[in-house]
């Protein structure tokens, strides 16, 4: 598991490192006699394309002439491109001729540490820097067609009718980043509730959890009242890569008889799990959750999954989740049987 650099720096231009890739990137396609998903919201669709046995979404995108995988990362609050790919100096570049609906041009920071795969090179990650400027659909929902589709429009479906659950990201995730939280970066989240702890929980969906399937990263001040609250059982470690290149070794935790429930802002649940790992996010050189006095959290990207289809509304201040027919918070399997 690598998330990368840290997610929650106060800079509107905070750069981030793209995790490592997974080996064997399989497509998501929909075969030809299977009918596509429907997209409430509208937008240009594109397949995901997601590593083996992960969940970060990545998608073709063209960028200046040159057309690759580009990862939806929505914990990251810049967008940077792979310097290898356009062999050019300096920190940022600016690019026109993009594919990402309603951004014909932009700038760029540029990244050094280049990421290969059987579709090689990664060319960048987009982060919310455009993303929330955007509605996005992320279909997990059918194993055959993993799709996004993208709008610069507001979302005006009725979701709710449709199945969806609403949460509000008031405060947290905003196409008018002045609408912020003090100290929050533009991150969509969902509220977790552990042992009766409650706090904003990021979706970062470049955060690759794949080692340890449905992962919830607490910072010091949620860690240590969690851990009052519930015991937490080491059961492994994991190597971290941080954003200043280096590598440590984090211990890993599952809570014994816990749920980790997921609400919205009004305390409602939404759905929640009996199998799921808990890392302490310590502070980091790049900023993020770890640094930050107030309990906060951060869920890996297999919890797409479960969600079925998320809506990111930004220009409503919410988003939506639909959970899948099947999802291991369901049916109540727990996943540690699977990775331990």
């Amino acid at each position: 598991m690598d998330p990368g650099a840290s997610k929650l720096g106060n800079s509107s231009r905070h750069r981030t490192g793209l995790r490592s890739l997974a080996a064997g990137l399989v497509l998501g396609l929909a075969s030809g006699s299977m009918a596509h998903a429907q997209s409430p919201c509208g937008g240009m669709r594109f397949n995901v394309q997601t590593a083996a046995d992960e969940s970060r979404p990545y998608v073709r995108l063209a960028l200046d002439g040159k057309t690759g995988p580009f990862l939806l990362d929505f914990g990251a609050t810049a967008s940077t491109v792979a310097r290898s790919v356009w062999n050019v100096s300096g920190s940022e570049i600016q690019l026109s001729g993009f594919t990402l609906p309603s951004f014909s041009r932009g700038t760029f920071g540029l990244r050094d540490n280049t990421v290969s795969g059987p579709l090689g090179t990664v060319y960048g990650v987009i982060g919310t820097d455009y993303l929330s400027l955007l509605t996005t659909e992320l279909h997990y929902e059918e194993a055959g067609d993993q799709h996004v589709a993208v709008s610069p429009d507001p979302c005006r479906a009725e979701l709710g009718s449709l199945g969806f659950r609403r949460i509000s990201t008031r405060g947290y995730f905003s196409s008018a980043p002045t609408s912020l939280h003090a100290g929050v970066s533009n991150v969509p989240v969902i509220f977790a509730n552990l042992g009766g702890i409650r706090a904003a929980a990021q979706i970062d969906t470049g955060y690759d959890d794949s080692v340890f399937h449905h992962t919830i990263e607490l910072n010091p001040a949620l860690f240590d009242q969690v851990s009052a609250a519930v015991p937490l059982v080491q059961v492994g470690t994991v190597s971290i890569r941080t954003c200043a290149g280096t590598t440590r070794s984090v211990p890993v935790y599952v809570a014994p008889q816990q749920r980790l429930r997921f609400e919205d802002e009004t305390g409602s649940e939404l759905l929640a799990f009996s199998g799921f790992y808990v890392l302490r996010k310590e502070p980091g050189a790049c900023g993020g959750i770890g640094g930050l006095a107030r309990p906060a959290a951060q869920i890996g990207a297999s919890f797409l999954r479960a969600f079925g289809t998320t809506v990111f509304n930004p220009k409503a201040d919410e988003i939506w989740i639909r959970p899948a027919p099947w999802s291991p918070a369901r049916d109540g399997r727990d996943v540690r049987a699977d990775r331990d």
